[in-house]
């Protein structure tokens, strides 16, 4: 059947119903958000949850929460076990879970590679409070050429919740790292 650019196709495949769909366009990442909610009925999950800083106050994005966007390893001089790469979408988001003993003013050094033609922006919220609204990511000419912004926040005691959400349809740079200065 086709349905306003859309094919639906039943197909029998290993004594299975699956429904294949085709569409007379790519779809967009906001498209298949909109597909998964409506076929899930909830939007899809960030990937991961909470990671714990090591002994230099290092949190690893490839293991934080990762939305709209996916762990990869696929340029060189990263550390841990990759990086976190947004889509190209605004609205995609990193977030880590960082432990504080108290309330304090730190740093938040983020270390970043920018290989796009363009300066990124990133908007900052901790614990679901905008910080700050545009965060400059200059292009670093390489996506295997590591740069670092720094910006401070207030954690308050227990788990602060630190995000960074790009602000344009060409995502955010690629995330190394966020480390904890006090």
């Amino acid at each position: 059947t086709n349905q306003g650019g859309i094919n639906n196709t039943t197909k029998f495949i290993n004594g299975a119903v699956d429904t294949v769909r085709l569409y007379d366009r790519a779809l967009t990442a906001q498209d298949v958000v909109a597909i998964y909610t409506e076929e899930m009925g909830a939007a899809p999950p960030a990937q991961n949850e909470y990671q714990a800083a090591n002994s230099n106050n290092i949190y690893q994005a490839e293991a934080a929460s990762i939305y709209l966007g996916q762990p990869l390893a696929d340029y060189a001089n990263f550390t841990g076990l990759g990086f976190a790469d947004y889509d190209n979408i605004a609205g995609s988001y990193v977030e880590w879970l960082v432990e504080s003993n108290a309330e304090k003013t730190v740093s938040l050094k983020i270390k970043y590679a920018n290989g796009g033609a363009q300066d990124r922006t990133l908007k900052l919220h901790v614990n679901d409070e905008l910080k700050n609204a545009s965060i400059s990511f200059v292009t670093t000419g390489n996506w295997s050429i590591w740069k670092f912004v720094t910006v401070t926040a207030t954690l308050k005691p227990g788990l602060n919740k630190i995000r960074l959400t790009a602000n344009l349809e060409y995502g955010g740079p690629n995330i190394d790292y966020l480390e904890v200065v006090e």
